[in-house]
């Protein structure tokens, strides 16, 4: 994809929702921030630090840098 193409992504400090992340695909999330639960069965990517205030499940792979 050409770079003139990306858009611009935010994320907010606090999630409302569950995060879950299916098989086969690759996410990543900067914080710090805050998420209910968050469950991986692909491969999440986390930039700084996150909270669970609930459940995490890892299946996949979670990555923290």
């Amino acid at each position: 994809m050409p770079f003139d193409t990306l858009s611009n992504t935010e994320n907010p400090s606090t999630y409302t929702e569950d995060l879950t992340i299916d098989a086969s695909t690759n996410a990543i999330v900067i914080g710090p921030v805050v998420i209910p639960n968050v469950t991986t069965n692909g491969n999440l990517n986390v930039v700084d630090e996150l909270q669970v205030s609930g459940t995490l499940t890892i299946v996949g792979s979670l990555n923290i840098i």
